[in-house]
């Protein structure tokens, strides 16, 4: 959905069977514009939703809750991902806290 105008730019019709994190990549596909934000429910928290829009849109920012078993990336200490960074605040502010200061929830 266009923040500004609220016109949706992205559609899939899927059944229950299928992850809907798989389909974060095809929707990015029919996207003309950039895009500066995805945000998502925690259903979302997966490598391969993070790769989708990492790849087509690098300087997109990532608002996904991480699970509440996350843990850090590998190289969260010398690269941390967006992730990471929402984790360590996650564990530094709570969730709560989290949420407001992502945009996750107003």
């Amino acid at each position: 959905m266009d923040a500004e105008t609220g016109q949706i730019v992205a559609a899939l019709l899927t059944t229950n069977d299928v992850d809907d994190g798989f389909q974060v990549g095809p929707l990015l596909d029919q996207v003309t514009t950039s895009v500066a934000s995805l945000t998502a429910d925690g259903a979302y928290d997966q490598e391969g939703v993070a790769a989708a829009v990492t790849e087509r849109h690098p300087e997109a920012l990532i608002i996904v809750p991480p699970r509440s078993t996350a843990v850090p990336s590998e190289t969260a200490e010398t690269a941390p991902a967006q992730r990471d960074c929402h984790l360590q605040r996650i564990t530094e502010h709570g969730r709560a806290a989290w949420q407001k200061a992502s945009g996750y929830t107003i």
